[in-house]
């Protein structure tokens, strides 16, 4: 009679926990779901409050951005030709959003490509938003001129974006034999060309010196010379990172040298003068960025023809040198 209690027990216990599962599982790919929907109406919204805030006649302010940039001038503020980069900025981002959508749609098999392999994580989507909600929130800090709280505002887009490549990156890493077993390669290279860019960096910089200088009476010396030199440590940093420690993980990210080397080029066209010591420094980034760029462009051809990334050899075995990153990374949701 014992025995068969334990035995009656234990098959319930196991139906119990499949059962828990799936709704589990349910409830994960319905909050995907509605974080897909989100991060679409979310772009929506960015742009038409962008449009808002910056067209004259339209916005509630009697100033734009612009005036306030040449009012708040800094030794790293580009030309007024490089703020044309957010009009690539938000196309890309409208190419992504579109993109993500169609897993809605999409089936893997009987399932849509958003629940199964899943390889947009929620955490990627939520972060997104808040960054996408965060950028028409700054125009509008900055419009009422409080730097300070323009400056949190652009830190947060900081955050929020390595997030998002840091949830992409490991969601592949987990998906990534699934997609390939599925035939999804195509979606593999979407998501290794997922907008993950620097351009807010810079702009955080900007605003960085624009507080050290008008608000803490700093000098603008001293202030673009920390300023450079953060972004050099940013720069350098992050080559080394991508290059030697995680190339599996970050081998296809680019856009950020791109972005990078647009702004300096603006920089360089708006501010050198061989009198002034920071902006000889702005042109050795120019240069530094340039090669690392190249640099990285070489390596990414040279290892994607000699050592192609294959996730289905995740099920073989992780080398040491992945372990780290995705222990560090690894998305639960």
């Amino acid at each position: 009679m014992t025995i068969t209690m334990y035995i009656t027990q234990g098959i319930l216990s196991q139906k119990l926990t499949r059962e828990n599962m799936t709704k589990s599982v349910t409830a994960g790919s319905c909050c995907t779901g509605v974080l897909i929907v989100g991060s679409l109406l979310s772009y929506i919204l960015c742009v038409a409050l962008n449009a808002v805030l910056n067209i004259p006649g339209i916005s509630p302010f009697n100033t734009t951005i612009g005036n306030l940039s040449h009012k708040y001038s800094t030794g790293i503020t580009p030309s007024n030709a490089t703020f044309g980069i957010w009009g690539l900025i938000y196309f890309w981002q409208l190419v992504l959003v579109v993109y993500v959508s169609t897993l809605l749609c999409r089936k893997a098999g009987n399932k849509p490509l958003y629940i199964s392999p899943g390889f947009i994580p929620a955490s990627f989507l939520l972060s997104y938003i808040v960054n996408l909600l965060g950028n028409p929130a700054w125009i509008y800090v900055f419009l009422l001129e409080d730097n300070v709280k323009a400056l949190g505002l652009l830190l947060l887009g900081v955050v929020t974006l390595v997030i998002c490549l840091m949830s992409s990156c490991s969601q592949l890493e987990q998906s990534g034999a699934e997609m390939e077993m599925k035939g999804l390669l195509g979606d593999i290279w979407c998501t290794r060309i997922i907008v993950q860019n620097a351009w807010v960096s810079c702009a955080t910089a900007i605003n960085t010196v624009v507080v050290l200088t008008y608000i803490l009476g700093v000098s603008m010396s001293s202030a673009c010379f920390g300023a450079l030199a953060v972004i050099n440590v940013i720069i350098v940093g992050w080559f080394i990172l991508e290059t030697f420690l995680y190339d599996r993980q970050l081998r296809y990210v680019f856009a950020h040298y791109i972005s990078y080397i647009i702004a300096f080029v603006g920089v360089y066209k708006a501010q050198y003068d061989p009198s002034i010591p920071y902006t000889i420094y702005e042109v050795v980034l120019l240069a530094i960025v340039s090669a690392l760029a190249l640099a990285k462009l070489i390596i990414m051809i040279v290892r994607a023809v000699k050592d192609p990334i294959h996730y289905s050899k995740l099920s073989d075995g992780i080398s040491s040198k992945e372990v780290p990153f995705m222990k560090v990374m690894q998305v639960h949701y």
